[in-house]
């Protein structure tokens, strides 16, 4: 569920570790030395390991339970603390494994294509923004702490109100993220981080935090900011009947279906063009409609890899429910939905 463009950073399918029921700071088996406690991991703990593992080591690098060899090996990916491997997880490697796990839940489980940045000077320079970014203008919030020893904050983005269109949350609603973590709000990162802009080569910026403050006065030198794009992956409908979403939260089609997107942002736009990318073995066709009534219908034609709708809105400003009514009469793949 993981792919890579530069230098291995740029996290096109996150954001799948869900926020199940209460648990004591990181009480999940891991500790801060390297090594398992006591026989089989049970799913809690495998899904920690799994993701630690993601997050502190590089992808020729992996972690196996020597108790158990049926758990694993888990792969690293993102390398942020290679180095644990070899010995104990200090403070530094703590932080920057903690900012990625935080940056990682999401209360649905759903994956979300996201990118991560860091303005930090003590973590990789691959972190920092360039022009792989560009589908990514929203910034989410930043996330840091030490959820080892059960420290864990999220401050509010410009754009953390995107999260909720694109099925994330903890950065838009912090508290309903806390289940192996406590998520403490710290407000406005404006206010609670100091962020670095840079300019890309198309003009936006991304502004990415260096460091944050949490509400005891501590700094914490390796935050994480996550950057949204618009597009809603097909598969992560908020109702689905007639379809199911694959293992990339692609919207698999063999017969009628529909799908309900909530949260989805209009704007203050009287016109829309729905934006619906796929493939199709015979032309499918899409009606799209909002609380009921009818905005527009198109259709993904065969060899097409997209299908642009135009939609008239005009009667819609702010958030609504997105809906979408398909006829596929032969097997479809939606991949993306996207309001412009």
């Amino acid at each position: 569920m993981w792919s890579f463009s530069r230098a291995a950073l740029f996290v096109a399918a996150l954001g799948a570790l869900p926020a199940p029921a209460r648990a004591a700071p990181f009480d999940n088996g891991l500790s801060t030395e390297r090594g398992a406690s006591g026989g089989a991991l049970d799913p809690t703990k495998a899904m920690m390991w799994k993701y630690v593992a993601a997050c502190a080591l590089r992808p020729d690098q992996s972690l196996s339970n020597p108790k158990d060899p049926k758990d694993g090996p888990f792969p690293g990916r993102l390398g942020l603390a290679p180095e644990w491997m070899e010995s104990t997880c200090d403070e530094a490697c703590r932080q920057k494994v903690s900012a990625c796990l935080l940056a990682l839940t999401n209360r649905t489980g759903k994956h979300v294509q996201i990118t991560l940045l860091s303005a930090s000077p003590r973590m990789s320079a691959a972190l920092r923004p360039s022009e792989s970014d560009r589908a990514f203008p929203f910034q989410e919030g930043a996330f840091f702490g030490d959820v080892f020893h059960g420290s864990g904050y999220v401050c509010h983005g410009r754009d953390d109100g995107k999260g909720p269109q694109v099925k994330r949350f903890c950065a838009a609603e912090p508290a309903s993220c806390s289940g192996l973590f406590t998520f403490t709000d710290v407000g406005r990162c404006q206010d609670a981080c100091t962020l670095r802009c840079s300019r890309l080569p198309d003009g936006t910026e991304r502004c990415p935090a260096a460091q944050c403050r949490s509400p005891d006065g501590k700094t914490w030198d390796f935050p994480l900011t996550p950057y949204l794009r618009n597009a809603i992956e097909a598969g992560n409908a908020d109702e689905l009947t007639g379809g199911n979403a694959d293992e990339q939260q692609a919207l698999v089609l063999s017969g009628p279906a529909a799908a309900v997107y909530q949260n989805v942002d209009f704007g203050p736009a009287a016109h829309h063009t729905l934006v619906v990318t796929g493939s199709t073995k015979a032309p499918l066709a899409i009606e799209v409609t909002s609380n009921g009534k009818r905005l527009g219908a198109g259709t993904l034609q065969p060899k097409r890899s997209e299908a642009k709708l135009r939609l008239d809105t005009a009667a819609l400003t702010g958030r609504h429910a997105l809906e979408l009514h398909l006829k596929a009469t032969a097997p479809a793949t939606l991949t993306t939905v996207e309001l412009r």
